[in-house]
């Protein structure tokens, strides 16, 4: 009796763990965009980013998005 506990008991702990860890917000770069769309050197260009959620939770913490070019951040 006590050998089919054991993996049974281990089976749901293992479920409960998947679980939990997959409902979680899962952020992706939707679209990305700039104002001119072809800038020129020297003038004032808007970057614009679509952040998605595509997880099955609501990112309700505070994120983030940097901007880099180049590999460099830039200021916005």
């Amino acid at each position: 009796m006590t050998r089919q506990i054991v993996p049974m008991v281990a089976l749901l702990v293992l479920g409960a763990f998947v679980s939990c860890a997959s409902a979680q917000p899962d952020l992706i770069v939707a679209g990305i965009a700039s104002i001119p769309s072809t800038p020129i050197a020297g003038t004032v260009t808007t970057l614009l980013a679509t952040i998605e959620n595509v997880g099955s939770q609501d990112a309700s913490q505070p994120f983030y998005v940097t901007f880099e070019i180049d590999g460099r951040q830039i200021d916005v």
